[in-house]
């Protein structure tokens, strides 16, 4: 009898549990990072973000530094700046070491600046998708 009570204890405990952690999820943030790829900043430029992948669309978005992290989803063609190629990375959120933290800002941002093309020549063919 005291074993049925303990699991039946058990089972309450267990079952709270779950409830919280699913009332967790649902009022999390709606920005999903599921699939993206978390990319630490390696180059020395600080990087811009553009709301297209061209410099004459810059966004008023603090640029982000050296070691700030990106969400990158996907890879498009864009402006190739001073001969280093015309990869930009979407991205749906930005880690700002500098203070300010995470923010979900959905824009782009100049391959060669953020990584040298790093996550694109590892998961170009791979796993990164190209934008559509």
């Amino acid at each position: 009898m005291k074993r049925n009570l303990r699991q039946g204890a058990v089972q309450v405990v267990v079952a709270g549990a779950l409830a919280v952690s699913g009332l967790a999820l649902t009022t999390g943030p709606a920005h999903a990072d599921t699939g993206d790829h978390w990319v630490t900043l390696k180059t020395n430029h600080h990087v811009g973000l553009y709301w297209s992948p061209w410099t004459a669309n810059k966004d008023i978005h603090q640029d982000l530094a050296p070691g700030d992290q990106v969400n990158v989803r996907c890879w498009t063609v864009g402006e190739d700046i001073a001969n280093q190629g015309d990869v930009w990375y979407y991205i749906t959120t930005e880690y700002y070491w500098s203070g300010i933290g995470r923010q979900y800002f959905n824009d782009y941002v100049y391959g060669a600046y953020v990584d040298n093309y790093d996550l694109w020549h590892a998961r170009g063919t791979n796993g990164l998708p190209q934008c559509s």
